[in-house]
């Protein structure tokens, strides 16, 4: 509801962006009213689901572009902010769904049992990968301090670490994508908003 009265309320102009992306919301919640291919096929379930991150992303991109007097255009800027977003939470999706063979649960679907445990592992790994060059391309365009290259730089030499680790070796000992994955996901994200905020404190305090 907060979503819709904002939509219409700040930027009616995007309202059927937002419309087409709540329907494919809703339609993820039904499994698109074939449930039980999904539960027969979970490659359906991956396809038709993993987008769902990058649609809420794309549709407050577009709210924003369309709260002023005119509807700006989306604009490369916009893609590179739609994949730095977007992308680490698919990753940690995809991370708490992969497991060592000897962890896997007989009827629950887990991409490691599609894909197998390094095929899967590979995924999220490169998806963090992707969104870490989209923040990069976004923190040069905003002139953000140079330590940022350096903080995210250590960041994903970490977390590429823990997966390599697990890819090189799926055991159960190191199968701790999940949490590490969390915990980049927030840390990813709160150091570009924080440099972000610090960059432009006086505009927005302003």
């Amino acid at each position: 509801c907060s979503l819709v009265a904002i939509n219409v309320l700040v930027a009616p102009n995007s309202i059927w962006v937002f419309v087409g992306v709540m329907i494919y919301a809703l339609g993820t919640f039904k499994y698109f009213f074939a449930e039980e291919l999904h539960i027969r096929k979970p490659v359906v379930a991956m396809i038709t689901h993993q987008p769902l991150p990058l649609s809420i992303v794309f549709v407050l991109i577009h709210i924003s572009l369309a709260s002023g007097p005119e509807y700006n255009s989306f604009e490369v800027n916009h893609l590179f902010l739609l994949l730095t977003f977007a992308l680490p939470v698919t990753a940690w999706e995809v991370s708490r769904k992969i497991k060592a063979p000897s962890q896997e649960i007989e009827r629950y679907a887990t991409f490691s049992r599609i894909l197998g445990p390094k095929g899967a592992s590979a995924i999220p790994l490169i998806l963090y990968v992707i969104s870490a060059g989209a923040s990069v391309f976004l923190a040069r365009h905003l002139d953000l301090h140079s330590s940022y290259f350096v903080l995210i730089g250590f960041y994903l030499l970490v977390v590429s670490y823990a997966f390599v680790r697990f890819i090189a070796k799926p055991i159960p000992d190191r199968n701790i994508l999940k949490n590490v994955a969390m915990i980049y996901t927030g840390l990813f994200m709160l150091t570009l908003l924080v440099y972000v905020f610090v960059r432009y404190q006086d505009a927005i305090l302003s």
